[in-house]
């Protein structure tokens, strides 16, 4: 009796917050995704800035993002990166042009079909290379010629990066703030 008490108590005295306000990403008036107080989200702006951070709170058609703060750290095996920091930053819903997804465009796979070529023909002309007369020129050779396709395999790309994948805030796509909260 005295736990069936204590919990009934505890479950009652908490407040609960199980309702804020959140933004809905729609298409078309379907919802494609939502986010949440607590949620990270990614946009870049209408002026080209890309912003991402914690969603602290949604008001009024403005997200309250938490971004963190990172600096280069010294330490006795070098320089890392670290959060130092947060900060706080006012995003009105108007200000956002697009929001990255990570979906496959036929830029990503023109490049990944270019490079998976590269790999393969340069290892196939890698083997058919011998140095007769000098055995560890082959090895030599095939060292630094290694090096050379993962650098060819890392600047090529024929089809460029292409405007980043993402959902273009306009008339096909929506960002709505949708308020369940009391005011």
């Amino acid at each position: 009796m005295k736990i069936t008490a204590t919990l009934l108590f505890l479950f009652f005295s908490q407040i609960l917050f199980a309702q804020n306000d959140f933004v809905v990403l729609q298409k078309r008036g379907r919802t494609i995704e939502r986010y949440f107080t607590g949620n990270n989200i990614t946009v870049y702006t209408k002026d080209n800035f890309l912003i991402s951070g914690n969603i602290k709170k949604c008001v009024l058609d403005t997200i309250f993002l938490e971004i963190p703060i990172t600096r280069d750290i010294p330490t006795m095996f070098g320089v890392v990166q670290d959060t130092t920091g947060y900060t706080s930053y006012k995003l009105p819903i108007s200000q956002v042009k697009l929001i990255p997804a990570r979906r496959w465009n036929t830029a990503k796979v023109g490049n990944m079909l270019v490079q998976g070529g590269i790999l393969v023909g340069g290892i196939l002309l890698l083997n058919k290379v011998h140095f007769s007369n000098n055995p560890n020129a082959n090895y030599i050779f095939q060292f630094f010629s290694a090096g050379a396709i993962n650098v060819a395999m890392a600047f090529i790309r024929p089809f460029g990066k292409g405007k980043p994948a993402g959902y273009h805030i306009g008339k096909k796509y929506q960002l709505v703030m949708l308020k369940v909260s009391n005011p």
